[in-house]
């Protein structure tokens, strides 16, 4: 059942997902002692941020503990306002187990686009962050939008994608963006969301709110 209704309102699963990652922000100053951990590669990577190198030494655990850590308060700051908007508006539409789906599962396969981009690249950087989830929670929503339109001037197909567009355009000009994480999270998102609508509604695109 689609939810029309035009009011934002927080969603439960999205809300507990931005207070984990304001935790393991905190947390990470506090274990360390230090108000600048969370800026410190090498702190990072030994909290749970994900390389290349370590992955393959057996840290698997990465490819999600890399999703609730960031480098920073602005890294930080602009992830969880586009998560609390978009994550929310995609969960009030698609219900709580297809949210949980999209955004662990396109955290998951940004993290290892990027770790496939970073091999083949010879980089041994230290990536963090939840914004392959996101890009992943936004390509799902364009889909939904696309065949469900909210009738909402703000959040439209067109406003989303060129939001993308341009995101992943400002990665590739900047250094110290992993625009890999961001193309294999929005891929995963597009795909995932088409696919469970497929699934849950025998063919209409379109995804149960109460699942």
């Amino acid at each position: 059942m689609e939810d029309n209704s035009a009011t934002f309102k927080l969603t439960l699963i999205n809300t507990i997902i931005v207070a984990v990652n304001l935790i393991f922000f905190v947390a990470v100053i506090i274990y360390n002692g230090n108000l600048f951990a969370n800026y410190d590669a090498d702190i990072m990577l030994k909290m749970g941020a994900m390389s290349y190198n370590s992955f393959m030494s057996g840290r698997y655990y990465e490819l999600i503990t890399a999703m609730f850590l960031h480098f920073g308060v602005s890294h930080l700051a602009n992830n969880m306002v586009l998560l609390t908007y978009a994550g929310c508006e995609l969960e009030k539409r698609v219900g709580r187990l297809a949210y949980i789906i999209i955004y662990f599962g396109s955290g998951i396969a940004g993290n290892v686009v990027s770790l496939w981009h970073y091999s083949n690249s010879n980089e041994d950087v230290v990536s963090a962050g939840a914004s392959g989830a996101i890009f992943g929670v936004i390509g799902a929503l364009i889909v939904y939008l696309i065949f469900n339109p909210s009738g909402e001037e703000n959040l439209t197909p067109r406003r989303l994608i060129i939001l993308a567009v341009m995101t992943i355009y400002y990665g590739y000009t900047t250094v110290g963006v992993n625009n890999a994480a961001h193309v294999g999270g929005l891929c995963f998102g597009i795909i995932s969301c088409f696919l469970l609508s497929k699934i849950l509604h025998y063919g209409k695109l379109e995804i149960a709110r109460d699942l």
